[in-house]
């Protein structure tokens, strides 16, 4: 399966890599609460965070309830997202998060808005490849998204590559749709600028 989804990655120019010994998932679970608590930390994170999950009623886009899957606890040896202020649903009885889940990261040669877009590209390859096999994904976006841990990431990734996401991939128990704007909403007329 994971040469499956590698493949799907390298289709699209990216590469995906799997982390597997113990010294690189300690170090990248580091990397991942270090980026998770600087963002808990930020005012302005949590109150994007706030403003995309929830119940966000007569909007077509963000993280419902239903989807947000259930709060991290302190337990966890990786850091999940917290969606914050009770929009995430308590955990149940035999809900605990694997204790070593099989995280890759999708890395591009370059960075920049080009290889970004490369990135996704190669991304949606490789989650369609992933629901194909029967996988669930789920993103450890953290990382990705605060800068000093993205360089981490990088020089722990140590080829030179530019981390672009982190993905834990497995089987796991069905959720439901998140909304979807609109394909309308997203296209710009025909003649007109960007």
């Amino acid at each position: 399966m994971i040469r499956a989804v590698s493949f799907a990655a390298a289709a699209e120019g990216a590469d995906l890599r799997t982390i597997t010994t113990p010294a690189e998932r300690f170090e990248l679970r580091c990397i991942i609460a270090a980026a998770d608590q600087r963002q808990r930390d930020d005012v302005v994170c949590r109150a994007e965070l706030e403003a995309w999950t929830g119940d966000r009623h007569g909007h077509p886009d963000g993280v419902p309830l239903a989807v947000a899957g259930p709060r991290p606890e302190p337990q966890d040896p990786w850091a999940y997202r917290d969606m914050g202020n009770g929009f995430a649903r308590v955990r149940s009885r035999g809900e605990d998060f694997e204790a070593e889940p099989f995280v890759v990261v999708l890395s591009t040669r370059m960075d920049g808005p080009g290889c970004q877009v490369q990135a996704g590209q190669a991304l949606q390859r490789v989650l369609l490849t992933a629901t194909a096999l029967g996988l669930t994904a789920s993103f450890l976006s953290q990382p990705i998204e605060v800068i000093d841990e993205r360089r981490e990431l990088r020089r722990l990734l140590a080829d030179g590559r530019h981390p672009q996401a982190v993905v834990r991939l497995g089987f796991g128990a069905p959720v439901g749709a998140s909304p979807r704007r609109d394909a309308a909403d997203l296209l710009l007329p025909v003649g007109s600028a960007p």
